[in-house]
């Protein structure tokens, strides 16, 4: 359903009308609050005027992000003026669409039919949060640490910006410097964030897909291992074996005290021999043993702890800058960032982060990688 907010009744029939052509379920209202009231049945699309008092279509986006911000719902503003401020403001408060009126019939219709085309369908995890808990700088790390791939979507009274994030690495904007982009977001202290995931799409490589057979049933199953590592007092019980569903692979499970601690699975050839399965058996089940020896080496265990020092550390240190920035003290802020930043080198958040805390001191910015 296309929803058209538009205070001249005359312009509104004529977008309803060019918009049934297409087919498309259409309602209309005359201001922006019965938009609102009748927004708890989802709109694919909001049509709405930018100047009018009633229809006020910037206010309308404000107000149906921050009443639905989980929604993705795209937005077409129109205006009958023609001053390069006004669509600066439509753009920067995310509107996905201007025109000018009067309007031309085919030229809506072709702007409706892309965008619809382009709105994007994610599916969880969808994360809802308020940048007065949770600061723009420590979501990037979140973001960062889980290697999302997506959008953070930010929203305030006064900014409206979209993120895009490849792996945990941001995509820089089409334009302006990044560093630029993210200084406006750092000092948001109000506001609402939400991080959209991208599902996967294999589409690409669909005519790679090798179509999975079931086992011979009249081939033997190899024989399983089993055996028992002991190590600092412990038992370690090891077991392979071969399982046929729902393919053929070689699974590897240790248990500790009874419990399922790690497993390992490997995917044989089709077409392999009792002799080379046994033989893959017998690697993998090895294996699995000298990782488990590895693990509770007295050395490996110490190398792990120190890591994990060093991790807490770095986030402390991380947070702590994300804090003072909040309090503008941004000389704390890069001091923090900076030792944070000898544990972690070469981390391209933070690098992001110092960047932007000396561009608030005046400091001339280090050259990035």
């Amino acid at each position: 359903m296309i929803l058209i907010v538009e205070s001249d009744e005359a312009i509104c029939e004529q977008i309803a009308s060019s918009l049934k052509r297409d087919s498309y379920p259409v309602a209309s209202h005359t201001t922006a609050s019965e938009a609102l009231a009748a927004s708890h049945l989802e709109p694919d699309l909001i049509i709405a005027d930018i100047t009018s008092a009633e229809t006020k279509g910037i206010q309308l986006i404000q107000e149906y992000r921050c009443s639905f911000p989980h929604r993705l719902t795209p937005f077409i503003l129109l205006s009958s003026s023609d001053d390069p401020s006004i669509r600066v403001r439509a753009l920067d408060v995310g509107a996905d669409g201007f025109l000018l009126k009067p309007l031309n019939v085919d030229v809506l219709r072709a702007e409706v039919r892309a965008i619809l085309q382009k709105k994007t369908r994610y599916v969880s995890p969808t994360f809802y949060g308020d940048l007065s808990r949770f600061s723009f700088p420590k979501l990037m790390r979140f973001c960062a640490t889980r290697a999302i791939s997506g959008e953070i979507v930010i929203s305030s009274a006064t900014r409206h910006a979209k993120i895009q994030l490849r792996g945990g690495v941001i995509i820089p904007p089409e334009t302006g410097e990044t560093v630029d982009f993210l200084a406006g977001l750092f000092d948001l202290a109000t506001g609402t964030c939400v991080v959209r995931v991208h599902p996967l799409d294999f589409k690409d490589i669909e005519d790679a897909v090798v179509p999975q057979s079931m086992p011979s049933p009249d081939r033997e199953k190899p024989v399983g291992r089993l055996s028992v590592v002991r190590m600092d007092k412990r038992q370690f019980q090891v077991q392979t074996e071969m399982t046929t569903l729902p393919r053929d692979r070689i699974m590897t499970i240790v248990t500790l005290a009874g419990k399922i601690i790690l497993k390992r699975e490997g995917l044989p050839l089709q077409g392999t021999t009792r002799k080379e399965l046994d033989a893959l058996i017998e690697s993998q089940h090895r294996a699995v043993e000298d990782e488990i020896r590895e693990r509770v080496n007295p050395d490996v265990i110490k190398r792990i702890k120190n890591r994990e020092l060093q991790n807490e550390r770095f986030k402390r240190l991380y947070d702590a800058g994300c804090e003072r920035y909040q309090e503008k003290d941004y000389k704390s802020a890069l001091k923090n960032w900076e030792e944070a930043s000898l544990i972690s080198p070469g981390d391209d958040w933070l690098l992001l982060n110092l960047q932007i805390a000396r561009k608030k001191l005046g400091l001339p910015l280090s050259k990035q990688r």
